[in-house]
């Protein structure tokens, strides 16, 4: 009999983990190298020559992400559907076998049974990706990988996965699952937020707006601002980089931020700045993150 038989969360968890260790690579990287803002063109290829080894380790914790997420969609139906050996060989009578020392199809068997149990078809250029990433993935982990990668390669495919194949709750999973250490004085949340706040900034680094906003849900129209939340607690943990990834929700007149997922009524009034030219206003009184009425384009309190 199969013993210690997996959870779909279980190939989840690892999947989520992975996928933040392949963006990690990069992203601390890219800091290493002095762009603290994650905005200078200036560290985007020629430093990346010298450290292929990270980005092979970062393409290799990606692949690994892709193979969990499968499985552990396929293990939904039924874990056994991953095993490649046949029933026969798996156990016998009152003999227990761990499932985990069975022999598991591969990436590309995985391929062909997520489309079967999804009832989906990947289109040419989807599969095309896929078996370009397996070589370059297998090529890094037996070191023989000889033709230089970006970052850009490695953070098109990433993005090619989430929208393509996982879509967009995979920022619901992201965040249920990260795992960060505290900064100061910030709880559990807020320091998740932080990190996506890291992650999404790499992204607008290497993605069109368009890109962008399609790998998070976002609409692709529509005025981006700050969220009262998110950017106060990057100004309380010392960071730099702009959290505007609110939309305005006309209809319950408030922003609606794509990171933290929270909501702020607004008011229409003109913005005290002179080269200002909106009328988004948070009022102190509708956000425990302000102290002053503050302006959601400009960040500037109108006092």
């Amino acid at each position: 009999m199969l013993r210690n038989i997996p959870r779909p969360e279980d190939f989840a968890l690892l999947s989520v983990q992975y996928l933040a260790q392949a963006i990690d690579h990069i992203l601390n990287t890219e800091k290493n190298f002095g762009d603290f803002t994650l905005s200078d063109t200036e560290y985007t290829d020629e430093p990346w020559e010298h450290h292929q080894g990270i980005l092979g380790n970062s393409l290799i914790m990606l692949f690994l992400s892709i193979e969990n997420y499968l499985k552990s969609e396929i293990c939904k139906v039924s874990p056994l559907l991953l095993i490649s050996n046949e029933p026969s060989k798996w156990g016998v009578k009152n003999v227990d076998k761990d499932f985990e020392d069975q022999f598991f199809h591969p990436f590309d068997d995985l391929i062909v049974i997520y489309q079967e149990i999804k009832g989906v078809a990947f289109d040419a250029a989807l599969k095309s990706d896929f078996e370009v990433l397996r070589k370059k993935r297998n090529k890094c982990v037996h070191g023989i990988q000889r033709e230089k990668m970006t970052p850009q390669y490695v953070l098109d495919a990433m993005r090619v996965f989430l929208v393509k194949i996982w879509g967009v709750s995979w920022l619901q999973s992201f965040r249920e699952i990260l795992l960060t250490e505290d900064f100061y004085g910030l709880d559990s949340k807020d320091c998740e937020d932080l990190k996506i706040l890291e992650y999404f900034t790499l992204f607008e680094k290497y993605f069109s707006e368009d890109d962008f906003r399609d790998l998070i849900g976002m609409p692709s129209r529509g005025r981006r601002f700050f969220c009262p939340e998110c950017e106060t607690k990057k100004i309380e943990a010392g960071l730099i980089y702009d959290a505007d990834y609110a939309l305005h929700n006309h209809a319950n007149q408030e922003v609606e931020c794509y990171l933290c997922t929270s909501s702020t009524p607004i008011t229409y009034k003109q913005c005290v700045s002179p080269t200002c030219q909106c009328d988004i206003i948070c009022l102190s009184e509708e956000s425990i993150a302000l102290e002053l009425d503050t302006c959601l384009h400009c960040w500037q309190d109108q006092t």
